[in-house]
């Protein structure tokens, strides 16, 4: 949502200029919200040399979420006292994401006791799926790509974002 993006990229840059500083990741907002079928969602591509600075990057992110959900609360950002984050992984990775007959989801969500949803933009009702202009880098990356959502605590968010990480690094 709009707020957690402000707050993210802060006055000016400031706070995404200082969190690329930190994590030596490079972020970019992209409005890719309509292409997943949810025009006020917003997109945060992240790019980095490591693992360690990715998941660097989820937990500032996260932390954000977090401060903005507890100042003005949301359904878009929480729910039932649990926080919500979705991120994008490439649809060639969601067998290693989800395991044999979804073991892999089931024992990420019982270790750490996120809720865990895969979703196909492009094969869900009401979505646009990637249907953007022919082969630019967000139609083609969202096209490409399914929707890991996940609920819970920031301990919860940072799990699933560490999976999801692994897989793509």
């Amino acid at each position: 949502p709009h707020n957690v993006a402000a707050a993210l990229i802060g006055r000016g840059g400031a706070n995404i200029k200082e969190l690329q500083r930190q994590c030596q990741a490079r972020l970019q907002q992209v409005n890719a919200g309509e292409l997943l079928g949810r025009p006020d969602l917003r997109l945060i591509t992240t790019r980095a040399e490591s693992e360690e600075s990715l998941n660097q990057v989820a937990s500032q992110v996260i932390a954000v979420l977090a401060e903005v959900a507890s100042q003005t609360p949301s359904e878009m950002i929480c729910s039932e006292g649990q926080l919500k984050l979705s991120a994008l992984l490439p649809k060639a990775l969601v067998g290693a994401f989800k395991g044999v007959d979804g073991g892999a989801v089931r024992r990420l969500c019982e270790e750490s006791s996120a809720m865990i949803r895969v979703r196909d933009p492009a094969t869900t009702p009401g979505s646009a799926g990637g249907s953007g202009s022919g082969g630019s880098g967000v139609a083609a990356e969202t096209a490409s790509s399914v929707e890991v959502q996940a609920r819970g605590g920031a301990e919860a968010l940072q799990a699933v974002l560490r999976e999801v990480n692994r897989l793509v690094q």
